[in-house]
């Protein structure tokens, strides 16, 4: 796939067939390639058929993880971002036992729970707000049934 993708981008400027912003769209989305590449488990490195469903969701992952406290994420801003259409990033999660939004749902309870359990804040609605949140108290609730205490309740690691 990586030796694929470069191919295509060098006959696509040596016949000077992108502009400048093209080019740099190409030159970051390859070095993202080539990043995901080799940070990927050997199992991915393997398969031929899921590599670049894997090296998407990878991508995904990144974006979302980095944007965890924007509570407007959608799907259409993380496709937007990772430079596919949402229509596929939804064809990609339709092939995992969950949706996006129950999975970026479950990315902010588990960071939450990691914040409150490190005592690193200062407020539950200062946890709730770095994790995507803006009402406190749908984000207790929550937190509540998924992890069967609340977050004041969390027990620390210390």
């Amino acid at each position: 796939m990586l030796v694929f993708q470069i191919g295509q981008i060098l006959a696509l400027i040596h016949n000077n067939q992108l502009g400048d912003l093209e080019i740099k769209i190409l030159e970051q989305q390859l070095l993202n390639l080539i990043v995901l590449t080799l940070s990927a488990p050997k199992e991915v490195m393997m398969s031929c058929s899921s590599s670049i469903q894997s090296v998407h969701l990878k991508r995904i992952e990144n974006y979302v993880y980095l944007h965890l406290e924007n509570s407007a994420l959608t799907p259409a801003m993380v496709a937007a971002a990772c430079h596919i259409s949402a229509r596929y990033l939804h064809k990609l999660f339709s092939e995992l036992p969950y949706t996006f939004s129950d999975w970026v749902k479950e990315l902010r309870l588990k960071q939450a729970n990691h914040i409150l359990k490190s005592k690193s804040y200062v407020t539950i609605d200062e946890v709730a707000h770095r994790v995507g949140y803006t009402d406190q108290g749908y984000f207790s609730r929550i937190y509540k049934q998924h992890f069967g205490y609340s977050p004041r309740d969390t027990p620390s690691t210390g």
